[in-house]
This record gives C-alpha cells, sequence and structure tokens, in this order.
C-alpha cells in the first residue's frame, strides 16, 4: 500500500547535516511516509552517510542524479518517484517538528486541500539558536492562500513599513508546501529546471493558478536555516544558493502571457510588481557587490536607480536594528 506522504530532501554536498535532516522526518508522529533523498551529484560523503542510514531504514530511497542540476531538477526526480498522496519538500539542512506532517495533511484532508503550508521558526547556523519566527499567517486561525494573496506577499519591493521598523516582512516564495501528488499530475506541474534561485515562487504560483485550493496554519513546524542571518551578520556555510534572477523573471512575464484570461487586473498588477521586486533584488546584489569592491559604479548606481534606494534603506535599517540588539542583549 502506498503511504500517506512522501519527503523528498534534495541534497548536494551534505553529508555534514543531512542527517539531522532526515532525523527529524523519522521523529514525525506521522508514521506512514516514505523519506526519498536526491543526490544532486555530490562531491562530499552525502551519497555514503545516506546508505548508512539506509541500512537501518528501510524507508528511505536514495536517488543518484549523474550531474548536478539544482534543487528545481532534484525536486522533480523525487515528485516523479513518489508514491505517497501528499508530496513534502525539505531542504537538507532544514528540520521538522515531530507534529508537522500529522497536523498538515489532517488539514489538507479535512478541508480537502490540494497545498497546505505553515508558519517558520528561523535557525541561525552560527548562532546555533533560533532567531525568530517567519509568519506567513499572522492570526490564530488557518487562512485561505489565493494566487493574489500570494502575489502580494512576493514582491520583495521593500514597503515602508519595513524601512522603518528595520524588520523584513514575511516572503511568501519560502513557504514550505505540502502538496496532493495528484493535483500536481492532473496538472502536469513541475518545478522549473532553469530556476536554481527563485523555483518555489514559480511552482506555487502556477498551482494556484490552476485552482488549487490552498491554506496556511499559523503553527510553526518548519525549522528553515537561514542562507544569510541578519541577526549575526553571517551566511550559512550550508547554502548552496546562487543568485539569478532572470528565470524568475522569464517566469513571470510567461506567466503574463499565458494566464493573461484568467488575471484579474489586481493579480496582474501584482505580477508585474513580483518583476519589479526581483529586478531590484538583482540590482541590489549587483551595487554590493561593487561597493565591496570599491568601486565608483556603486555611487553611480545609486544615481541612477531609484527603486535601489528602497533596498538599501531597508538593508540598513535592518543592521542598525540588530546592532543595536546585540549590543544590549
Amino acid at each position: 500500500m502506498d503511504p500517506i506522504a512522501s519527503i523528498v530532501v534534495p541534497a548536494y554536498n551534505a553529508a555534514g547535516f543531512i542527517g539531522r535532516s532526515i532525523a527529524s522526518i523519522r521523529q514525525q508522529t506521522l508514521k506512514d511516509l516514505e523519506i526519498l533523498v536526491v543526490d544532486d551529484a555530490s562531491t562530499d560523503d552525502t551519497v555514503a552517510t545516506v546508505k548508512a542510514l539506509q541500512v537501518h531504514d528501510q524507508d528511505i530511497r536514495l536517488f543518484e542524479q549523474d550531474c548536478n542540476g539544482g534543487a528545481a531538477v532534484a525536486r522533480n526526480t523525487g515528485i516523479a518517484q513518489a508514491r505517497g498522496r501528499y508530496i513534502a519538500f525539505l531542504d537538507a539542512d532544514d528540520i521538522m517538528l515531530p507534529q508537522r506532517l500529522q497536523h498538515l495533511i489532517r488539514h489538507a484532508e479535512e478541508q480537502q486541500l490540494d497545498i497546505v503550508a505553515d508558519n517558520q521558526v528561523l535557525h541561525d547556523s552560527y548562532l546555533d539558536r533560533q532567531v525568530g519566527l517567519l509568519a506567513f499567517n499572522e492570526s490564530q486561525h488557518p487562512q485561505p492562500l489565493t494566487a493574489l494573496s500570494f502575489l502580494k506577499g512576493s514582491s520583495n519591493v521593500p514597503s515602508l513599513r519595513e524601512i522603518l521598523s528595520g524588520s523584513r516582512a514575511a516572503y511568501f516564495p519560502l513557504i514550505k508546501p505540502i502538496i496532493r501528488r495528484a493535483f500536481l499530475t492532473e496538472h502536469q506541474l513541475r518545478y522549473d529546471p532553469a530556476c536554481r534561485f527563485g523555483e518555489d515562487f514559480d511552482i506555487i504560483i502556477r498551482c494556484l493558478l490552476e485552482g488549487a485550493r490552498a491554506s496556511i496554519v499559523p503553527q510553526a513546524y518548519y525549522v528553515y536555516t537561514l542562507s544569510h542571518s541578519d541577526v549575526s551578520n553571517t551566511r550559512s556555510p550550508h547554502s548552496r544558493t546562487r543568485f539569478n534572477m532572470q528565470p524568475v523573471i522569464q517566469n513571470v512575464d510567461h506567466l503574463l502571457r499565458t494566464y493573461a484570461h484568467a488575471l484579474t487586473p489586481q493579480m496582474r498588477q501584482a505580477l508585474i510588481r513580483c518583476r519589479d521586486g526581483c529586478q531590484g533584488l538583482e540590482q541590489f546584489e549587483q551595487f554590493k557587490a561593487e561597493l565591496y569592491g570599491r568601486r565608483a559604479r556603486a555611487v553611480l548606481s545609486l544615481l541612477t536607480t531609484p527603486m535601489l534606494w528602497q533596498y538599501v534603506a531597508r538593508s540598513t535599517t535592518i543592521k542598525l536594528r540588530n546592532l543595536s540588539t546585540r549590543r544590549f542583549a
């Protein structure tokens, strides 16, 4: 009999921490599950580490990619091999709290949902502790997730509230969804192989535009390891993220064309703002590279790119807020 849940774990050079990730799956209160580790052509001992775990756990299935294709390709391999009614995705440096799968899948079954997600606990790998909460749902009850609400939370264009408060709003593409496998099959939906950054945005919005019924519960059961922590001002050594917004921008343009008949004016406007946010983030990353390289072009960029000021202002107030927090803690 097929399991209720398939947990897909893409892994690339994850030997030092994938055991912690898999252990969090084995500690789930939901026991009817399978674990699909997709090794993305690691050059360390990731495969050997997983094979050692397989000796004691027959629910672990290992798939080895011939060449490195990124998380999107690895997740597609996992989807193709999954047998569960629901598919969950867990990054190799993250963990899930024990009740996560049971609670979310029960909610999905009761409400007949295609997608269900939760809030997230933020983990700073440098400090080795929790440093906050990523709240996609700030209420006390489950809230519906629609294409419009998802897009409104996905632009990453700095708001005045973020700049003044020195705190970053929840960025909805960071949601870690549990998806009903039959929905992905019926609508022939997969991750875009070209996306090594922002791949979750594309598949979630396409699911929603195809009519997926989705909800976010207020509990935080997913522990997300920050690729860069504003608290310790460090980058996680486990992060494999490669910043490139061009495939995301291309996907937004594709969505604007493909779903033109289904987009309301508000949804179209929100999609365009998402594209603006992608372009703004790309300009900000280029500005930081020029600034750290002590190039005069950094000043020129500030003078000629008005939106860039918003990203600089948000980054500055966040750093100042966290600096004061560390100083007086």
